[in-house]
């Protein structure tokens, strides 16, 4: 198995129905589930390589 996958899939979420105002942004919480099939005996780890919020 390769130590780093040079391709990944990314999600886009848009936001816009959530966040309509700078009050709305500044309380704006992200959370990440991982969910793997492995065994909890594999000891695997899941890393987020970037998280961006573009906003116009």
């Amino acid at each position: 198995m390769p130590q780093y996958k040079q391709d990944f899939d990314a999600h886009e979420i848009d936001l816009t129905p959530y966040v309509k105002t700078i009050d709305d942004l500044e309380k704006f919480k992200a959370r990440f589930v991982i969910i793997t099939n492995a065994s909890k005996n594999a000891d695997k780890k899941s890393w987020i390589d970037f998280l961006g919020i573009h906003v116009d």
